[in-house]
């Protein structure tokens, strides 16, 4: 990765962290996202934070392709987000 996708990369990881649960839900959470992707075994655990942009990280890495649908999943089926946050440019 090239320094803007990792300053992305943890951007991102701070918008992230508090769309879905680290662990301890079966329907949604990190884990259950990657996992729908093909890119379980890039969830390290521990901490959410460190956990979502080693995530992160790792897909854009090696798993490129799959980055966008992991993004979807972790938005959710529909492209929504919540909480809702503004968004700055």
């Amino acid at each position: 990765m090239n320094l803007v996708e990792e300053q992305c990369v943890e951007d991102l990881a701070d918008l992230l962290y508090n769309f879905l649960p680290g662990s301890g839900n079966s329907r949604t959470a990190f884990p259950l996202a990657a996992s729908q992707v093909q890119c379980e075994d890039l969830w390290i655990g521990g901490s959410k934070r460190p956990a979502v942009a080693q995530m992160l990280s790792l897909t854009l890495n090696q798993r490129r392709h799959w980055f966008s649908p992991l993004m979807l999943r972790s938005f959710g089926k529909r492209g929504t987000a919540s909480p809702r946050l503004p968004l700055q440019r």
